[in-house]
């Protein structure tokens, strides 16, 4: 993608080398990058994107961000790319942060905490959802047992 497309979209990559983490994180943090990339190119009209992928002290760090039309967050959609990034995210007990309004771009950070291991089941753990746009919305889900959520707004 460091590369300009047929779209005149011009991508920026930036991936930490020697990324130590496990092959089912890696695919799912390749479907986030391909289901945000399909969007910008479908949608942002962006000339800049900004993919980069790092990590520090066993936790992820995903950000991508355009300089495209942006979008209003609060409007809910047909499709379902938002919700299957943070369906993935939430499998992991991650973070989702979307910033973005119309004339703005788009900024889709994301924070995935990752074990060399299968993660361990802790009582409690979260998925903290952060929507920035005209409306900034705070969401917490906090497991209570198997099954069970409780959500904060």
């Amino acid at each position: 993608l460091n590369q300009s497309t047929d779209t005149g979209t011009k991508f920026h990559c930036s991936v930490t080398s020697n990324l130590s983490i496990d092959e089912d994180l890696k695919l799912n943090i390749y479907r986030i990058v391909q289901e945000q990339t399909n969007n910008i190119l479908k949608y942002a009209t962006a000339s800049q994107v900004t993919i980069t992928i790092n990590d520090n002290n066993k936790t992820v760090y995903l950000s991508i961000i355009d300089n495209g039309k942006g979008f209003d967050p609060a409007i809910e959609r047909n499709g379902i790319g938002i919700s299957n990034i943070i369906n993935r995210i939430e499998s992991y007990n991650g973070e989702v942060i979307l910033e973005s309004s119309p004339g703005k771009g788009c900024k889709l950070k994301i924070k995935i905490p990752y074990w060399l291991t299968a993660p361990p089941k802790f009582p409690g753990t979260a998925l903290n959802i952060i929507i920035v746009g005209r409306v900034k919305i705070g969401l917490q889900v906090y497991g209570q047992g198997p099954g069970e959520r409780q959500i904060i707004e």
